[in-house]
């Protein structure tokens, strides 16, 4: 169940739409991927995650949207998935943390 609604969550996709996701927090022309959600939602340019979205899943998309290629960033696929992570909510983070390393380790 997302934590969003679904007019949220079709601003957080018209927002990505329209602009670039650079690495680092960016400006309000072109913000990082956690800036481009807060942007959409709030219209306030910052990388803290928003309360809609897990912390765990958060802090994964910072570290990763900053190491990837720009290409990766700023493809659909990519900004397809934002809208889907912002109504994450805060439940099951441990089960989420538990996949991630996994993920990154195995």
């Amino acid at each position: 169940m997302s934590t969003i609604t679904k007019d949220q969550q079709q601003a957080i996709a018209a927002f990505l739409a329209t602009h670039e996701l650079p690495a680092g927090l960016g400006s309000q022309e072109a913000a990082c991927s956690i800036a481009a959600i807060n942007l959409a939602l709030t219209g306030e340019l910052t990388d803290r995650i928003p309360d809609c979205m897990s912390k765990v899943i958060g802090e994964w998309i910072i570290r990763v949207q900053d190491s990837m290629p720009s290409t990766m960033r700023n493809s659909d696929e990519w900004k397809r998935l934002l809208p889907l992570a912002a109504g994450t909510g805060r439940e099951h983070e441990s089960e989420r943390l538990k996949l991630i390393l996994a993920w990154m380790w195995e």
